[in-house]
C-alpha cells in the first residue's frame, strides 16, 4: 500500500513541480495560493484541536481528509505545496475509487466509497528544507472486502524552499541512495523487534522458545529489514538551524506484525552520511555534534 500512495503521491509532486518555482514567484504564489481542498467536509461536529487544521475533498466515490500541523502557517510557502499535494492526492486517489465503483458495479458488487485520513507532521524545518511525515489510514477497494481494517500507511516528502521542488524519495538525496547507513537502520531497527518481541511472548519458533530472528535474518521467521523504498523519512534538526538526524517510519507490517504498529528508528548523520549528500541539498544538513563514532567514521582527506 506504501507504493501505491507513494505512486499517486510522486504523481502530485511532480505535478506542482511543473509549476515555475524561483523563490520569488514561490513566495508570490503562497501569497496568492487558494486551497482547492474544503475546510472541514463532515468534521465540522468533531473539534480541531490546536495543533492542526483540517482540509478535505468529498465526491459520491470517497472522502479524503488531510490534518496539517498549525506550524505551517508560519512558512506560507510550504503550506501552500502541502495543500497543493494534498488536493493532486485526492484528485488521484478519487479517480482510482471511482475505477473501482465501475468495477464493483460490473461485477455485480455493493461499492463502499473510498476513506482516506492523513495527518502531516513538520519534522524538521530550516532556511533551506522542510520535511514532512504523513501518517494514517487509507480504505481502499473495500468494495471487495467490505469486513477489512483500514489499512495504516506513512508516506513522506522533503521540500526545497529555495527553488519549490520536491524529493518524494528522500534517499534521492543521497548519491549513494543512503547504503552507507542500512546497516545502522538495521542494527537499531533490530533493538526495536527483539525488545517487541520479548514483550509479546511466544511470538514464533517451536518448543515454547520464540525464534525472534531466522537464520536468514528475518524478524520472526517472515520480516526482513525494509529497504528504504518502503518507508517514510524525514529530517530533524533543532529550529531553524540544518537537519542532523534522519527519522525512518515503517508503517505496519513492512517491518513486522501489524500489531506491533508503526517502527519509528531515528538515526544521526554522520561525517559519512553527509559526504553521501547531494551538493543541491547540503546546505540543510550537518552532521550529529559530539557523536561518538563522527571520528572513526569520518570521511577520508
Amino acid at each position: 500500500m506504501i507504493r501505491f500512495i507513494a505512486t499517486l503521491l510522486g504523481a502530485a509532486l511532480a505535478a506542482s513541480a511543473s509549476i515555475s518555482f524561483a523563490q520569488d514567484t514561490v513566495r508570490i504564489e503562497a501569497a496568492s495560493h487558494s486551497s482547492k481542498l474544503q475546510p472541514s467536509c463532515a468534521w465540522d461536529a468533531e473539534p480541531s484541536g490546536d495543533r492542526h487544521y483540517r482540509r478535505c475533498h468529498r465526491s459520491e466515490a470517497g472522502e479524503y481528509h488531510f490534518q496539517i500541523p498549525v506550524g505551517l502557517r508560519n512558512h506560507t510557502e510550504v503550506a501552500a505545496q502541502v495543500d497543493r499535494v494534498d488536493a493532486e492526492l485526492s484528485e488521484g486517489m478519487d479517480m482510482a475509487a471511482r475505477q473501482d465503483r465501475d468495477d464493483a458495479k460490473a461485477a455485480g458488487l455493493v461499492f463502499a466509497p473510498w476513506e482516506v485520513d492523513l495527518t502531516w507532521e513538520l519534522v524538521g524545518v530550516n532556511p533551506s528544507l522542510a520535511s514532512l511525515i504523513a501518517t494514517g489510514t487509507l480504505s481502499p477497494r473495500p468494495s471487495r472486502n467490505p469486513y477489512s481494517q483500514p489499512h495504516l500507511a506513512a508516506v513522506a516528502m522533503l521540500i526545497d524552499r529555495r527553488t519549490g521542488r520536491f524529493l518524494t524519495d528522500a534517499t534521492d538525496a543521497f548519491t549513494d541512495q543512503m547504503d552507507s547507513a542500512r546497516s545502522t537502520y538495521c542494527a537499531l531497527l533490530d533493538i526495536q523487534r527483539i525488545a517487541n518481541a520479548l514483550d509479546a511472548g511466544l511470538a514464533a519458533g517451536s518448543k515454547g522458545q520464540p525464534k525472534i530472528v531466522d537464520e536468514e535474518g528475518r524478524y520472526l521467521g517472515k520480516w526482513s529489514c525494509p529497504y528504504f523504498g518502503e518507508l517514510a523519512i524525514g529530517f530533524v534538526g533543532e529550529a531553524g538551524q540544518p537537519f542532523d538526524r534522519i527519522e525512518l517510519v515503517a508503517e505496519p507490517g513492512i517491518a513486522g506484525p501489524e500489531r506491533e504498529g508503526y517502527y519509528r528508528v531515528t538515526m544521526r548523520i554522520t561525517p559519512v552520511l553527509l559526504a553521501q549528500i547531494r551538493p543541491s541539498y547540503r546546505e540543510g544538513f550537518r552532521a550529529t555534534a559530539g557523536c561518538e563514532d563522527c571520528l572513526e567514521n569520518a570521511p577520508a582527506r
